[in-house]
């Protein structure tokens, strides 16, 4: 029998007793996972471009083709063009005066493919500038910047001020009185012409506590040992099983399964058998299916609270915008941590999602950020027999690292459950 953890569920209190009515909801019904919700001190939607300036070498003008969220009643965004002159292009904004200090900044944006002068592979810095009244102090975060430049499309990118290499390096901070938002594009050369396409900026508070999550995904036998591993360590996981695969060879046992639950730790929807939906073509019907005969499989064995959290096979590159409709009216809360509309499915921006490491060193890189950011760390593992990513003994001392972070007060561990709740 797996040791039960100690240390007590964080933000989950109550989250079975919720839970217990989901085998006798049916599709149509929403998900009753209380959301826990940030609130930005800052957003800046670029829904009215009259209230940018006519800048320096820019040209500016409401894009309504490439948007993913608008808020306003007509959906747009604001494209800015570079024009020639010199090698720097911006636009500014006035804002009330607000205090920014401790936020992170979330920035969504269209780089324009062009052609010529006005080629996507002009662009050599994408960035942001926050300052007073007058710049005199301000602060310069670049988003994309050279090779990072890699192609026409959409990105997103999540900074936080305070981490030092996040920062252009050497301006005065100011975040404590900023008046001016500034968008920048630059160029290898002065008559270059590359186009952005501006979609979103929040400043979001940190977290009072960084958060880590880990998930494991697939059922494979191993789970069971990662699963006692993170008991012992009082940590609870998360395992995304695919129900077909549960008793099978190299897989899981219901007893087994039914262990690692008992021990505190969640089980949660990969889908019945793990078809991809891009790869495999599936209908919206057949993507339904497939969760629900899972969702339908865990409430009858006993592991309802977890039967509605749901990461899709394949991940986000296997996702398809034309299913959102699904995510958002269906029954279900889903774990897609990517580019997707706030009201659709989970999104959080505070959150950064990685997979297995390749050595405990960036493993332990990337928790310090997590820290240093005041952020939400979740790590995606699947067999610790796969050999080529990582081993048993580097994930061990990855796992002892957290949990000594965690018992020095420096984050928080929880489950996908407790993300989607209240209180953390």
């Amino acid at each position: 029998m797996l040791i039960s953890t100690t240390k007590p569920p964080v933000g989950s209190v109550g989250l079975k007793e919720v839970n217990k009515d989901f085998c006798a909801a049916s599709i149509g019904a929403k998900g009753v996972y209380p959301r826990r919700h940030f609130i930005p001190k800052l957003i800046e939607p670029f829904d009215d471009t009259s209230q940018w300036d006519t800048g320096v070498r820019v040209t500016k003008a409401a894009d309504t083709t490439n948007y993913i969220c608008s808020q306003a009643s007509t959906l747009q965004s604001m494209k800015c063009t570079k024009q020639t002159g010199g090698t720097s292009s911006f636009s500014t904004k006035t804002v009330t005066e607000i205090d920014l200090s401790n936020t992170l900044v979330y920035v969504r944006f269209y780089v324009h493919e062009g052609s010529g002068a006005s080629s996507w592979d002009k662009i050599s810095v994408i960035s942001l500038i926050v300052g007073d009244s007058t710049f005199s102090n301000y602060q310069m975060m670049k988003f994309v910047e050279g090779d990072y430049v890699t192609g026409p499309g959409w990105y997103e990118r999540i900074i936080a001020p305070k981490m030092g290499n996040m920062d252009a390096g050497t301006y005065t901070l100011c975040w404590e009185h900023v008046t001016k938002l500034r968008v920048r594009i630059d160029s290898d050369g002065s008559d270059d012409t590359p186009a952005v396409t501006w979609d979103k900026i929040m400043f979001i508070p940190h977290l009072a506590q960084p958060q880590y999550a880990i998930a494991l995904d697939d059922s494979f036998d191993d789970d069971y040992k990662f699963a006692a591993y993170l008991s012992a360590k009082g940590i609870r996981g998360t395992f995304f099983i695919i129900p077909s695969k549960i008793g099978t060879s190299g897989y899981l046992t219901l007893e087994q399964l039914h262990q690692i639950h008992n021990a505190g730790h969640l089980i949660a929807n990969h889908s019945w058998s793990h078809k991809y939906l891009k790869m495999d073509n599936l209908t919206a019907a057949e993507l339904i299916e497939e969760i629900t005969k899972a969702t339908d499989w865990m409430c009858a064995n006993g592991f309802a609270d977890g039967a509605r959290i749901f990461a899709l096979p394949g991940g986000t590159t296997n996702w398809e915008d034309g299913f959102n409709s699904i995510y958002k009216d269906r029954w279900f809360d889903q774990l897609r941590l990517s580019t997707t509309c706030h009201d659709v499915g989970f999104f959080d921006p505070t959150i950064q999602w990685t997979n297995s490491f390749d050595d405990t060193t960036t493993a332990e890189l990337e928790v310090n950020k997590v820290i240093n950011a005041g952020t939400i760390m979740v790590t995606g593992w699947h067999s610790a027999n796969e050999g080529t990513s990582f081993t048993w003994a580097n994930w061990k001392t990855h796992i002892d690292n957290v949990a000594a972070k965690r018992d020095a007060g420096s984050l928080d561990t929880v489950t996908m459950a407790d993300l989607l709740s209240i209180g953390v």
